[in-house]
């Protein structure tokens, strides 16, 4: 209120078409975020009934200088550390921007860089920054503005742009790969995540699964809004070699009336540059329970809400890494459950026989399990016990025999595979550990 709440007092008696000038200064408030929307409104009151005889409104303010960044356009994943960050200025102003002062920050490294051109109001133009190197896994992209035609720029609040950036380069991993998502850390390990949305609602790990021991991969549908897209995606897979790779996962949700969501599955060979959808449902074919009002949440174990789907990879045999993402598209709908991703492939004639052929006991087991070798005519034999994930705990070589123990009491509880690598062979055998 200018100059203050009680206003200026006008004069009693006016002659057609007298006007009246005046002029305030005062601070913008700190409640104002964007400058351009912000107007004057002037209206005349009669202080003794409080009614209103006259009222105006400007129009919002024509600012000279408003540079903006307003999109990023490299993709969120890459298999390659030198990374070449852009981003788009688009100038909201009345005046034609000729330089724009950056500032960006990635892996650790603040990198300063000064755009130079004619940009017209309205216009936007995509700037290429130098390349950085990415740390593994996880890195923030964050630009900012710092200045526009050497002085500041007039609104600061559309001046940072923000990204997360996923350096995946890691190699793939030989089928079997199984993840139950029994550890607490989430996302499992060389497994990423991809919060499309930035919406606080995005997947998770939850205790529930469709065994008591196991857990699962939680898609908040219940909270998350409309179109909101987000991504969970598995290790790298190596199918250079295999044979009929089959890609399994178990599902469990429930529905909304009114709202319907989606769940894709989809293949990349070009480290997510593109992707096919392999597998694909909507609700309410995605549906293993019913419609409720209420958060749904599955019973661990329970044999009518949980459902297994699976599809082939046989189109990507050869191919030394293939990435599976879950693509879930939110319809503000009900919570989406995953459990039991497993990637197998067949075996040869040969193999399957010795894979019958080597008995391991006891299942599950309490500590330690036996392997019979006998059925294998080298002398010598690699052993190798690996976790859900494929990461390799230990590899050793010994002696054939009759019955040959493999130490594993040290071990957490957890499904764990036994690798024998004999008669230029492989065989996979699973273990369940319940101490």
């Amino acid at each position: 209120m200018l100059p203050n709440a009680t206003g200026t007092t006008l004069a009693a008696a006016w002659t057609v078409g007298q006007t009246q000038n005046f002029q305030f200064t005062t601070a913008v408030p700190t409640y104002v975020y964007d400058k351009k929307e912000l107007a004057i409104i002037a209206f005349v009151q009669n202080n003794a009934n409080k009614e209103v005889l006259q009222t105006g409104i400007s129009n919002p303010l024509a600012l000279p200088l408003d540079g903006s960044i307003v999109a990023c356009g490299n993709s969120s994943l890459t298999c390659v550390g030198s990374y070449s960050p852009t981003v788009e200025l688009t100038n909201y102003g009345t005046s034609t921007l000729t330089t724009a002062d950056l500032s960006y920050t990635i892996a650790g490294n603040t990198l300063p860089y000064t755009w130079n051109g004619s940009l017209a109001t309205g216009t936007s133009t995509t700037i290429s920054l130098p390349a950085v190197t990415l740390n593994s896994c996880t890195n923030t992209f964050t630009c900012n503005i710092t200045g526009v035609n050497g002085t500041t720029d007039f609104v600061a609040n559309n001046n940072t742009y923000t990204a997360t950036i996923i350096y995946n380069n890691t190699a793939g991993v030989i089928a079997p790969v199984t993840e139950v998502f029994v550890a607490a850390t989430y996302p499992p390990t060389n497994w990423l995540r991809i919060n499309g949305g930035n919406a606080a609602a995005t997947w998770t790990r939850n205790a529930v699964g469709t065994s008591a021991n196991n857990g699962s991969s939680k898609m908040d549908f219940y909270n998350s809004p409309d179109a909101d897209v987000d991504e969970l995606l598995t290790p790298k897979f190596d199918l250079s070699t295999a044979i009929t790779p089959t890609l399994t996962f178990s599902l469990a949700k429930a529905g909304y009336t009114g709202f319907s969501d989606l769940l894709e599955v989809m293949v990349s060979t070009d480290c997510g540059a593109t992707w096919n959808t392999e597998w694909s449902q909507a609700d309410p074919t995605l549906l293993t329970s019913g419609y409720m009002t209420g958060a749904f949440t599955p019973v661990s174990g329970s044999t009518t809400q949980w459902r297994s789907e699976s599809f082939s990879l046989n189109s990507y045999v050869g191919q030394p890494e293939v990435l599976v993402k879950f693509k879930a598209t939110s319809g503000y709908g009900n919570n989406l459950y995953i459990d039991d991703v497993n990637l197998s492939v067949a075996v040869g004639v040969n193999e399957n026989t010795l894979d019958q052929q080597i008995n391991l006991f006891p299942i599950p087991s309490t500590g330690d399990v036996f392997l019979n070798l006998s059925a294998v005519k080298d002398n010598m034999v690699r052993i190798s016990i690996n976790d859900v994930t494929g990461k390799t705990i230990e590899t050793y070589t010994t002696a054939k025999s009759n019955q040959h123990k493999v130490v594993m009491n040290s071990l957490q509880d957890g499904t764990y595979f036994i690798q024998i690598d004999a008669d230029s062979q492989r065989i996979i055998k699973k273990v369940v550990l319940t101490k």
